[in-house]
């Protein structure tokens, strides 16, 4: 009886792998995220005395660094770029936070300053994000449609098989055009 109780007091506590650790990781990297920040601007100031001007945290939690824009140098830019884009490839911090470029608002040139995002792990982004900042129409028709709760794509584009929204339809080699698949419109493949 006493093994069984002195087995028991030294077993250590079970805790599944997967998830639960991984996020707990993830909140330690979060909770030294002000270590991250004076880490990259110590970097950023040694490297770029006279070009870069400050890092901060956005509204959804990316972290800008701001770099003052000489338009008449375009070689710089190109430069800048470049480090930027090896510092988020290969600097020790980049790889300790497993931190990423947001692609969407990478090099993005606003009010004299050239602007870079880096998107920390515990961040999550829609990946449809660069997408509908690009294609600020459809954007706002999706959330028209949101709102309203009609749903923007038509019937047609639904339905029909990819013949018929393609530009240009497929053919067959001796040029006769293909309307459906598998068999006929009971079976489309869309």
């Amino acid at each position: 009886m006493r093994e069984q109780d002195a087995r028991s007091q030294t077993r250590s506590v079970f805790t599944p792998g997967g998830r639960f650790v991984a996020k707990d990781d993830l909140q330690k990297r979060k909770a030294s995220q002000h270590e991250l920040m004076s880490r990259l601007v110590a970097t950023l100031q040694s490297d770029w005395p006279e070009k870069f001007r400050r890092c901060f945290l956005d509204s959804k939690g990316l972290i800008i660094c701001l770099f003052t824009d000489h338009e008449h140098d375009g070689a710089g830019r190109t430069e800048l770029a470049n480090y930027m884009h090896q510092l988020v490839k290969t600097h020790p911090v980049s790889n300790e936070f497993v931190l990423r470029k947001q692609s969407g608002r990478w090099g993005r040139h606003s009010n004299g300053y050239v602007e870079f995002a880096i998107q920390p792990p515990w961040v999550t982004i829609s990946p449809y994000e660069p997408y509908m900042r690009s294609h600020i129409e459809e954007a706002a028709k999706l959330q028209a449609s949101k709102k309203t709760g009609v749903s923007v794509r038509s019937r047609s584009s639904s339905v029909a098989p990819p013949s018929r929204r393609m530009a240009v339809p497929p053919q067959t080699p001796n040029g006769s055009r293909i309307y459906f698949y598998l068999g006929g419109e009971g079976h489309l493949n869309s």
